[in-house]
């Protein structure tokens, strides 16, 4: 028996969800209530515009970098900022800073920017790499098959 392609093209698709424990982040939580911190899935598409965003932002450095070799320091300083990256923050922890804000569900993934990440990462390592390992992990999973989500609410017809 081979793989059903015409089910898999009717199948709809939910991402995968799941809760980290974060323990060094337990001040940050209401008292008596879990640190826990939701995560889903990535699409691929997701990841593929993760990927061409750093890769695209390598690029532009590295051909800034040509560009201003014989400037002065000031002048290179000036640039950088532009570029971004003037950290040398490395291009893993970059990534990860991007699946984070794309793959929080909870706390409130409008709260999740880079910088809130970039803090996340220097203060917690290790829970920010927990975090993210689970988002990896359930993207590798892919999504589960299942019912579509809805595109929105409906209201149930009734006797009038």
């Amino acid at each position: 028996m081979g793989f059903d392609k015409s089910k898999f093209l009717k199948a709809g698709f939910v991402p995968r969800e799941a809760d980290v424990d974060v323990p060094a982040l337990k001040d940050f939580f209401p008292e008596g209530s879990p640190a826990v911190w939701k995560v889903r899935s990535l699409s691929g598409h997701e990841i593929a515009k993760i990927n061409e965003k750093i890769d695209n932002a390598s690029k532009i450095r590295a051909l800034m970098e040509g560009l201003v070799s014989a400037k002065t320091d000031d002048q290179k300083d000036a640039i950088a900022a532009l570029v971004g990256n003037t950290d040398g923050t490395p291009t893993d922890a970059i990534r990860r800073i991007q699946y984070l804000m794309a793959g929080t569900v909870s706390p409130d993934p409008k709260t999740i920017d880079q910088d809130f990440a970039g803090r996340l990462l220097e203060y917690f390592g290790v829970t920010f790499y927990a975090i993210t390992n689970k988002i990896l992990e359930l993207s590798g999973r892919g999504y589960i098959p299942g019912k579509k989500s809805p595109s929105g609410t409906t209201s149930e017809s009734g006797p009038e």
